[in-house]
């Protein structure tokens, strides 16, 4: 399982330790553009660069547990002159600068969820035959130091198809690296290697699984700090939210939280539509979040320190654990990465430790939120983030209960003797964007396709009232049908244990429409009753004598005979 071989990189410059060194001493450079004072950079470089109290270069954590304390003196005196948090965003600043106007915009807006940079639609299968085939020479013409564990992957498997030589397995590489095929070719042998040498030589031969976890890994699995959100946001992207370790970085073991990581983005990536629009990352710090278990005497009990900042420091090993694994082993796209954090001086490090991890070309997709938690929510919310099924309660207490129900679908769907097993194909772990979901749950209020689907059936309203026969109206309802098929929207279904299922039966779909309309009428006529009733003067209805006053109705401006029309109101819906 162990393996030497060096993981191949398209730019050497800027990989391992060495590379974070070097970014750190090319701040020097920056100084004089932002006007940082050479003494704050003279400490930061010294801390860093020469393998001071951090310990980046170095293999040990003697020196950096001596000097703990004073390195975050330094870092609050940063953080006093708004020189920590100068350097974070001079960083992510420089990265944006390099781009041209049109490809700064672009960004901006697939950060945001407005459009995404991988846009396959007028990709002909023809393309695709040839990016693949530009791909295969590609891994052929790569060093052999490079792709030791793709090459055992290829004779272990002469005897059968190999899921890793399967063309919608290299397509995932394609969407990554927006149809480079060299870059892809790159990824792929990298992913390889990586979970090669993570999860071992089994996974030359199938995907991962989670029975390639140990039962102390699956334990720390199951806190649910890393997690995948079962909604997508507003754009249709899969959210994985972070919940990273505090007080104690080295509680949980760096290769743990790789391998979690990459188990999750593996899982993601076997979904056409996020291949195409990619992933959304949040990693939220807040001390004052706990673990799902309530019971001091748990060995998963975290609790909580009222806010205050944390004493230790991230370990030099998780920095090469990251640039490793998880930067090389990625599937797919990540369009946005939020850091969400107080606002206190470890945590303006904490910023900056990210932000020097992060690939430079990768820092254009970098967002900062700090601030209290109600805050950061807030801010997110204004990225197409569900915050409806954040894993937080609002106590700080992580959510497992449909995590967990999820890993053990999860062991179902992986395991040979499953009848899930069986029909793979027919469970829907996650709806897509144009999904229009059926389930007796205020979580599905902020999903796209169902937000496209109540506006379609408020728009037919009146055609719908005036139907005069039994057939119009049916007419109508197939017409909604329709409508949500042209966006490629499926209509799914709650079995009440932890996946969708499509539903194909046509009167089964009719008749969930029709009571969707009926529902849909009634709640619109409700709240425009509570709107035209409940005026100013409500209150002091039927004291002058008349009893009709207790309805009191806004009259339209433009009805000379003083009737209410619902269509011109300013509170009809429409």
């Amino acid at each position: 399982m162990n393996s030497t071989t060096t993981i191949y990189e398209d730019n050497d410059d800027d990989t391992g330790i060495d590379g974070i060194r070097e970014k750190l001493k090319a701040l020097r450079v920056q100084n004089s553009d932002d006007n940082i004072g050479n003494d704050s950079i003279a400490k930061f470089k010294l801390k860093f660069g020469d393998g001071g109290s951090y310990g980046i270069t170095g293999e040990g954590e003697e020196g950096n547990k001596g000097n703990d304390a004073s390195f975050l003196s330094q870092v609050r005196r940063w953080s006093s002159s708004s020189t920590g948090t100068t350097i974070t965003r001079s960083l992510v600043s420089r990265e944006l600068m390099k781009l041209n106007p049109n490809d700064r915009n672009a960004i901006y807006e697939e950060v945001h969820g407005v459009s995404s940079l991988c846009d396959d639609e007028s990709m002909s299968p023809e393309m695709y035959h040839k990016l693949l085939n530009e791909m295969t020479q590609e891994l052929c013409t790569l060093p052999p130091e490079s792709k030791t564990a793709y090459e055992q992957s290829m004779k272990v498997n002469t005897g059968g198809s190999s899921y890793i030589n399967d063309d919608s397995f290299k397509i995932r590489f394609l969407h990554l690296e927006l149809f480079n095929a060299k870059k892809a070719a790159i990824r792929l042998a990298n992913f390889v290697q990586v979970v090669f040498e993570l999860f071992g030589s089994q996974t030359l031969r199938r995907p991962l699984h989670l029975s390639d976890f140990t039962r102390e890994e699956l334990r720390v699995f199951n806190r649910g700090r890393i997690q995948l959100l079962p909604y997508r946001d507003r754009a249709g992207r899969r959210v994985i939210v972070g919940f990273p370790p505090q007080g104690d970085h080295d509680q949980v073991n760096h290769l743990t939280r790789a391998k979690i990581h990459l188990y999750l983005w593996f899982v993601a990536s076997e979904d056409i539509e996020t291949q195409r629009k990619g992933m959304v990352l949040i990693i939220y710090h807040d001390p004052n979040i706990t673990n799902s278990s309530t019971s001091p005497n748990s060995k998963d009990h975290t609790a909580p320190n009222d806010g205050q900042d944390t004493r230790a420091l991230p370990n030099s090993a998780w920095v090469r654990t990251y640039k490793k694994y998880l930067m090389t082993g990625r599937l797919v796209r990540q369009c946005a990465f939020h850091l969400c954090t107080p606002d206190t001086p470890y945590y303006h490090f904490i910023q900056l430790y990210c932000t020097l991890l992060t690939e430079p070309e990768k820092r254009c997709y970098m967002k900062f939120h700090v601030g209290r938690d109600i805050e950061n929510r807030y801010e997110l919310t204004g990225y197409g983030i569900p915050l409806d099924q954040f894993p937080v309660t609002e106590t700080g207490k992580i959510k497992t209960n449909h995590f967990r129900k999820w890993i053990k679908l999860r062991k179902s769907l992986e395991s040979a003797s499953s009848h899930l097993a069986q029909n793979p194909s027919e469970i829907i772990e996650c709806p897509r964007m144009n999904d229009v979901v059926f389930r007796a749950s205020q979580s599905v209020m902020s999903h796209g396709g169902n937000h496209f689907f109540r506006g379609l059936v408020e728009s037919k309203h009146e055609e719908h009232d005036m139907a005069a026969t039994r057939e119009k109206k049916m007419n109508i309802t197939r017409g909604v049908i329709e409508e949500v098929r042209k966006r490629n929207g499926r209509f799914l279904v709650w079995d009440n244990k932890t996946w969708w299922t499509e539903m194909k039966d046509e009167k089964q779909i009719y008749a969930r429409i029709a009571i969707f309309f009926r529902n849909s009428k009634v709640s619109a006529n409700a709240k425009i009753n509570r709107q035209t009733t409940l005026s100013s003067t409500y209150a002091f209805a039927g004291e002058g004598g008349s009893t009709d006053d207790r309805k009191r109705k806004i009259i339209c401006n433009d009805c000379g005979d003083g009737q209410y029309d619902k269509k011109q109101s300013c509170f009809s819906i429409t």
